[in-house]
């Protein structure tokens, strides 16, 4: 066999673990997602006999990759249909996103099933006691619309950017929200009813809380959660827990060095795989190629929106086939498989999940590069045990982990104390 066929080999196998992977959703998930459980399965059937023949490779890997792109797909849309009402009594949680521009807060029963979304607007350089007050504002809006009573809320979980202490519930530092050192679980507290409870997290750490307890990392234990969008965040689920580290600020993947003397990250070290990767590295690069006179499509494109590229622009770019992007976005993909790798085979998770807004705007074609990557630097004894998937929740990662927090917390409390 020649050097090629082995490699659409390795490839296929990869591939026909990961459609097994997301099989076992589409076993669990509601009849809506039928057709696609038994497409999913005819596909598989068929990329196994290739395998074993050893004929129709590259046919039986782009059809695999086809029907694991659609059965996200399916299941994400399982997700926003059924009943989304409460039932009288039934406990209560809300989650919070917040961001620079605006606040998002949903109702979500212990299934993690969304039962209403409420949205604040919020101004840039908001004084924190405008903003504590529209946080609890959104909170008792969606308690009016969800028709829950105070007794049947059990918290309120709230994901935030920057540096979180997540024991004092304190914001050390949220440069997008202009804060340092705000006691953000003690002031909404004494807004909201009493006893209820505020717990708070970095956004990254509940996004991958949400994919470990309502999303694609259902049922494992161990998760590592990488967020590719702006700038690139990680979250670490070990042993069904979030690892915080010494100093609370453990999985800061986005700052692992891939290129020593690269270009400057917002950190202060030079080569992070922020630096080169994330959408503002991409945007850097895309600038200076324009300077260069190399990206054509990009040469239209107005000067302003060229300083942060939009997931959308890339995708348009892309999709066009123009050289330069595809350049850029391979190799970006390929260093983001690399640190995956790397951080797997440290803490040697179920799985890595890879979330994000430029990972979601361009998944099928980012995923395959990143798999490749991923697999091809990950510890061989560990090549068929750890799997490489897309995030499934996408942009509810932020609320569904909020909720996912208050819900933690509750199975804390009702756990027998030792002895009893």
């Amino acid at each position: 066999m020649d050097l090629k066929a082995e490699k659409q080999q390795d490839a296929l196998r990869c591939q026909l673990a990961a459609l097994a992977f997301v099989q076992e959703h589409l076993a669990e998930s509601a009849d809506s997602v039928a057709a696609v459980r038994a497409e999913a399965a005819d596909v598989a059937a068929a990329a196994q006999s290739a395998l074993t023949a050893g004929t129709n490779l590259k046919q039986a890997l782009r059809r695999a990759r086809e029907v694991e792109t659609c059965a996200y797909q399916a299941l994400r849309q399982a997700r926003e249909s059924g009943d989304r009402t409460l039932a009288k009594g039934a406990p209560l949680a809300i989650g919070v996103d917040m961001g620079g521009t605006k606040i998002l807060a949903a109702g979500v029963d212990q299934d993690g099933a969304i039962l209403v979304r409420t949205k604040v607007k919020t101004g840039a350089g908001d004084p924190v006691d405008t903003l504590v007050q529209r946080l609890a504002e959104a909170v008792q809006e969606t308690m009016t619309a969800v028709g829950a009573e105070p007794a049947q809320l059990k918290g309120v979980g709230i994901g935030a950017p920057g540096s979180i202490n997540y024991e004092r519930g304190e914001v050390v530092l949220a440069p997008n929200l202009g804060w340092r050192d705000v006691p953000l679980k003690r002031l909404l507290e004494e807004k909201l009813a009493a006893n209820c409870p505020v717990f708070l997290e970095n956004d990254v750490n509940i996004g991958t809380l949400a994919e470990g307890r309502f999303g694609i990392g259902r049922g494992l234990r161990h998760v590592v959660g990488v967020f590719w969008g702006t700038g690139i965040g990680g979250g670490v689920l070990c042993d069904g827990e979030l690892l915080h580290g010494g100093d609370g600020m453990a999985a800061e993947i986005g700052h692992v060095v891939v290129k020593p003397g690269g270009p400057c990250c917002g950190c202060g070290n030079r080569g992070c795989l922020e630096a080169l990767a994330s959408r503002t590295g991409i945007s850097r690069q895309v600038r200076y190629a324009v300077a260069k006179g190399k990206a054509t499509y990009w040469q239209n494109v107005r000067a302003k929106n060229l300083d942060r590229l939009r997931s959308g622009l890339l995708v348009k770019a892309l999709r066009a086939g123009d050289e330069v992007t595809t350049r850029i976005m391979t190799k970006a993909a390929k260093r983001v498989g690399i640190v995956c790798a790397s951080v797997a085979n440290v803490l040697a998770p179920e799985a890595v999940i890879v979330g994000g807004g430029v990972m979601e705007s361009m998944e099928a074609e980012l995923l395959p590069i990143i798999r490749q990557a991923f697999q091809k630097h990950l510890f061989s004894a560990r090549s068929r045990s750890i799997h490489l998937v897309p995030s499934l929740l996408a942009d509810d990662a932020g609320i569904l982990g909020g909720a996912a927090l208050v819900w933690h917390a509750a199975k804390d409390d009702s756990a027998p104390a030792d002895g009893q």
